[in-house]
């Protein structure tokens, strides 16, 4: 999986230097303007993506602040592949929003743990936990860090809790241990004293990685109502 993320994050970093460069010769006078070149050069200044730059992944609508979240994540994802070739990529929570493809972490968490348990992987569910132990004898467990929740606030001694009056809209979540299970395993958390929470990519909530069942005072309906959700930290 790390390597895929880097392979993407170099094709993306030569689409962007392909665009600039073209737009560069052009106004030093090396180049005659094409079609291309005008089309995104008319985009940044209008201070629009160019559609070749969304094709290859889709981040902030604003060329300046996509190139920064591309920028970001590539040297990430550069941590990411040491880390990974050294063996000790799991050793410490893992941040998912640096990664280009967040949800093809998880499937390639989820075909990990297949290989190792020598289970279908559609035999297998995502379950998730506020420390570790509570997911028992789960073959491979990762701790991820820096997500945000929306409509309450979250402790790692008591799951989710209703905001108080001057509580910022967004609050840091504790860290948060997940693995894949035989599906019928026992969760962690009883469904009558817990929520289904979605995790999503980002705030406008329209790419949905996968749903947190975490601990909680009063019923899940209570906390669907209030609209909780977590999102990747932005």
């Amino acid at each position: 999986f790390v390597e895929l993320e880097l392979v993407k994050a170099q094709a993306l970093l030569k689409v962007v230097d392909s665009s600039l460069s073209a737009i560069g010769r052009v106004v030093r006078g090396t180049e005659l303007l094409n079609a291309t070149t005008k089309r995104e050069g008319n985009c940044l200044i209008e201070g629009v993506l160019p559609p070749r730059w969304e094709k290859e992944w889709e981040g902030s609508e604003s060329p300046v602040r996509w190139m920064k979240q591309v920028v970001t994540r590539i040297a990430a994802i550069s941590y990411w592949h040491e880390a990974s070739t050294s063996g000790s990529l799991l050793a410490k929570p893992l941040k998912l929003h640096e990664l280009l493809n967040p949800g093809f972490f998880l499937t390639a968490l989820r075909q990990q743990t297949a290989r190792s348990t020598t289970t279908p992987m559609d035999s297998l569910e995502l379950m998730c936990a506020l420390s570790a132990s509570e997911l028992g004898r789960a073959p491979l467990i990762v701790a991820v860090t820096g997500l945000l929740v929306q409509g309450a606030m979250c402790a790692a001694s008591a799951g989710l809790s209703p905001l108080n009056n001057d509580a910022p809209t967004l609050s840091p979540m504790p860290d948060i241990h997940l693995a894949w299970m035989p599906t019928g395993t026992r969760p962690p958390y009883d469904v009558n004293r817990s929520a289904a929470v979605p995790l999503y990519v980002d705030e406008e909530r329209t790419k949905l990685l996968c749903e947190l069942r975490l601990p909680c005072s009063g019923s899940e309906a209570q906390w669907l109502q209030a609209g909780v959700a977590c999102f990747l930290a932005n």
